[in-house]
């Protein structure tokens, strides 16, 4: 028998930032509730949730109720690593499952022969002002038996005089652990516990600073580095969106504070004894770790996995022959209905129409020279609060796209007015910049631009709606007088 190769699953997973010390359980979308008197809410299920016992051994409980935070802290999301194998039996077959120690045994192997890499790093100074003593590193190696914490310490690699991080102090990026295996869990995993979600800043940021409330323990950022006083140019990519890092209001320098958010990759090798250095066994992982999710119990209108379909196979919506299915293809549409409509009821469409017209569009037409008019370039009119009902193009949103899950009634609608989606939905990089009704309306994109569907998700949407008679071009109007 021969292992042919690892691998991990997931191959990618997030992490996120989180105060508590209690890891977020895990948990499923469940049935939302659409019935004709239901609340419309999403909502979700507890899943059977794993835990690491104080020896690294892995048991399992389903939680009665899902707790997304411990007071003020945020509990934190902590993927495991599951690490998989493919080999090949004496009759040649191909296998593929779960790497256990009986599977290493039989393969001739130790557990302590597996070495675990983990190396992450915050590079977000170093994107900005291209100095290499602003990186910010940490790595740790763990063989396959030891089941302690270790922790991932950022700091500068090489050091220096101008060390964004001084020597002998370190950012706290999260640590590591491998489970230990036992009957009930044999699989070999690892933990990814991200860091709290805190903020450094330099030794003098109080005295720049003069609003800032952050405990001196975390003021020991080298104040002469220079992220420290690196300021963006106009005509800088970088600095889009805005707000990606906290500076002076009237000069633009930088504060230099950096957090604790990191990204980085996992391996795992397996050296043959009979092949050359550098040709061993290896599975290798990303992992990303960001800030606690906005809304963690609601689907969002691009997923990662749009974002990644759309990079990977968005040609296959081109091909006719992904539409013989109607009941995959229409539940596909079912599913970007009901995240479109879970996507109006998290956001505030009154308060941001009024910033659309105040500050989105203004920008906009500044950036572009255009001259602005107040009110022209605004997505609704701003309606007069009903009784009882303040936010009412918020609640509009909701009532619409609540119905709109229903496939049969989105179809009829498509149907009954055939320029609709043409008219009414955004395309991908549109040219026009501006805030306006096309949806998804009064919603802001990754880079601060109108949201927008991706380009397969825009392309699915509009050949399955011409398949059902509901993507015609708008009549053309009648020609001038001769």
């Amino acid at each position: 028998m021969t292992i042919n190769c690892l691998f991990f699953y997931p191959p990618l997973a997030f992490a996120r930032l989180g105060g508590s010390d209690h890891p977020l359980e895990c948990f499923y979308w469940g049935e939302d509730d659409n019935s004709p008197r239901g609340t419309g809410k999403t909502t979700i299920l507890p899943g059977r949730t794993l835990v690491v016992g104080e020896d690294g051994s892995l048991s399992d409980y389903l939680p009665n109720e899902i707790r997304f935070k411990d007071d003020d802290q945020f509990r934190p999301v902590c993927p495991f690593f599951e690490l998989h194998a493919s080999w090949t039996d004496s009759h040649g077959e191909r296998h593929e499952v779960a790497v256990t120690e009986a599977l290493l045994d039989a393969h001739g192997y130790k557990l302590c022969e597996l070495v675990w890499e983990v190396s992450v790093a915050n590079l977000k100074p170093y994107n900005m002002c291209q100095d290499p003593a602003t990186r910010i590193e940490a790595s740790v190696t763990v063989r396959g038996d030891d089941v302690t914490v270790h922790e991932l310490q950022g700091v500068v690699p090489g050091g220096g005089a101008d060390a964004l991080v001084p020597g002998g102090r370190y950012i706290p990026l999260g640590s590591v652990r491998l489970s230990r295996p036992n009957s009930a869990f044999p699989e070999l995993r690892l933990r990814f516990t991200p860091a709290k979600g805190l903020f450094y800043g330099p030794t003098n940021l109080k005295d720049r600073w003069k609003e800032l409330e952050l405990d001196e323990r975390f003021l020991f950022l080298n104040k002469d580095s220079k992220w420290c006083s690196w300021q963006l140019s106009a005509d800088d990519a970088r600095g889009t969106p805005g707000g990606q890092y906290a500076q002076d209001p009237n000069s633009g320098l930088s504060y230099g504070m950096v957090d604790d958010v990191c990204d980085g990759i996992i391996t795992c090798r397996l050296g043959e004894p009979t092949q050359a250095e550098g040709a061993d066994l290896r599975a290798c992982a990303r992992i990303v770790v960001g800030p606690p999710d906005y809304a963690p119990d609601r689907r969002h209108l691009v997923s990662l996995a749009d974002g990644l379909k759309d990079r990977v196979d968005r040609a296959d919506v081109f091909d006719n022959a992904y539409y013989r299915n109607d009941d995959l293809c229409d539940e596909e549409i079912h599913e970007l209905m009901r995240r479109i409509y879970e996507t109006a009821a998290l956001n505030n469409v009154d308060v941001f129409n009024n910033r659309v017209n105040v500050q989105e569009n203004p920008a906009t037409a500044q950036q572009l020279g255009l001259p602005y008019r107040t009110m022209e370039y605004v997505a609704f009119p701003v309606p007069d609060p009903l009784l009882g009902r303040p936010l009412p193009l918020s609640d509009l949103a909701r009532d619409n796209h609540r119905r709109l899950q229903v496939i049969t009634t989105f179809t009829e609608l498509i149907r009954r007015n055939p320029a609709l989606l043409a008219d009414y939905v955004r395309r991908p990089l549109d040219a026009n910049l501006f805030f306006d009704y096309r949806m998804p309306p009064v919603m802001r994109g990754p880079s601060g631009d109108p949201l927008a569907l991706t380009r397969r998700q825009y392309e699915f949407l509009m050949r399955w709606a011409a398949l059902r008679g509901g993507n015609q071009p708008r009549p053309a109007g009648p020609g001038p007088a001769p």
